[in-house]
């Protein structure tokens, strides 16, 4: 009877976290209900609040979904995921020491929870709590080295700290794991160009154009690097681009004005 409850919540919902993608809003209404006619046969099923306290959060209904949570907590003492998801609520709600608390008991439950670590990173990062956020970083990356996003967060920590070459280290890392996102790549590019990698720079500035041709950042960044390389020729023509998009953006303008200035 236990393993075709699981089958059958598996079959109706599908096994996931809080931080994973979601479905549509009207799928996550059939999912509840789905879930709901397994609850009213078996109303002691920790498994199936849990599932549907998710549906309730991908869906916005927060009380709903900490109410399924604490429901599934009452049920399974030891349900490490549903600690995590609750926390990842009231994260949302901006209840953080109530987050912070929910992440702690996964991890006391679930010592190598890399996922509840780097939930916990992102927390005290958010609070300034650097030194906290590096040292659990490191421990979602010693229990799940192929965690990209803790990588990206231990940059964003040195970065902080203006330990450029670390920090470029670890963007790196987290882009080697396929975690190419336009932040990690504008936060690459920006210690890239404290370091003077000015070609690794323009790499990642043609990847930006590569996301959106018409970023109009991306080419004002050119302008910058160029400039950066005494191409000053190059950068205005870069300049120009980006102000070509976007009429208004004033650093584009207020660099050329200075280059020309300077050719004078």
């Amino acid at each position: 009877m236990w393993l075709y409850r699981r089958r059958l919540i598996f079959f109706l919902t599908g096994v996931c976290l809080l931080t994973f993608s979601c479905s549509i809003h009207s799928e996550q209404e059939r999912s509840r209900d789905n879930i709901s006619v397994v609850l009213d046969n078996d109303p002691r099923n920790a498994d199936a609040y849990n599932l549907r306290g998710i549906s309730y959060a991908r869906s916005n209904n927060p009380d709903e979904a900490i109410e399924d949570f604490t429901t599934a907590l009452n049920l399974k003492k030891d349900f490490y995921q549903a600690y995590y998801n609750r926390g990842h609520v009231y994260l949302k709600m901006g209840l953080v020491d109530a987050a912070l608390e929910n992440f702690n008991q996964a991890i006391k439950i679930k010592p190598n929870y890399a996922q509840a670590y780097l939930s916990r990173a992102k927390l005290n990062y958010n609070k300034g709590q650097y030194n906290v956020a590096l040292k659990d970083a490191n421990l979602a990356i010693k229990n799940s080295p192929n965690l990209a996003e803790a990588y990206f967060y231990k940059g964003l920590i040195y970065e902080r700290r203006k330990q450029f070459s670390k920090a470029y280290y670890e963007y790196t890392s987290a882009i080697a794991l396929e975690y190419v996102t336009e932040e990690v790549l504008y936060k690459r590019i920006a210690v890239g160009i404290e370091l003077k990698y000015y070609m690794e720079v323009t790499e990642d500035i043609e990847r930006l154009l590569a996301m959106n041709a018409l970023n109009y950042r991306a080419f004002s960044l050119l302008g910058f690097v160029n400039e950066k390389m005494g191409k000053h020729d190059v950068a205005k023509k870069f300049y120009k681009r980006a102000l070509g998009i976007k009429p208004s953006h004033e650093f584009s303008r207020t660099r050329i004005k200075s280059l020309e200035s300077a050719a004078l």
